[in-house]
């Protein structure tokens, strides 16, 4: 049986914010790893917010568009609905395990979109 996630904080905190990104891409190509181009970054960040805005799991809008995005733009635990946060435990380490096979917006989009049907068919 499945231990279940931890209950949610009511402190705030960062889960991801695209300066994590870069740096963790930064720590990979450090220890020899091909990594993917900083706009590719960027672009992955975005997708992962505007997936997450598009489908009602976070409470305001963080970025209304790619360009708004910035190295501080951040997600936080103040940012996401009940299901939000639960989706993201859910799928946070998948994300992240992402990070050096991204391939393209498409591809990226189809994992989330995968992942939130099998999370709402199970909760």
């Amino acid at each position: 049986m499945k231990k279940p996630p931890p209950p949610r904080t009511d402190k705030d905190f960062t889960i991801r914010s695209l300066e994590w990104e870069c740096d963790i891409a930064a720590r990979f190509q450090r220890a020899g790893f091909s990594v993917p181009a900083d706009e590719a970054l960027h672009s992955r960040f975005w997708i992962y917010l505007d997936f997450l805005q598009a489908n009602g799991l976070t409470s305001r809008i963080i970025a209304n568009k790619k360009e708004d995005v910035a190295l501080t733009t951040a997600l936080r635990n103040s940012d996401l609905t009940d299901q939000g946060f639960r989706f993201i435990q859910a799928i946070e380490s998948k994300w992240s395990n992402r990070l050096l096979k991204y391939s393209d917006a498409d591809a990226e989009r189809s994992f989330l979109r995968k992942w939130l049907e099998k999370f709402r068919n199970e909760n």
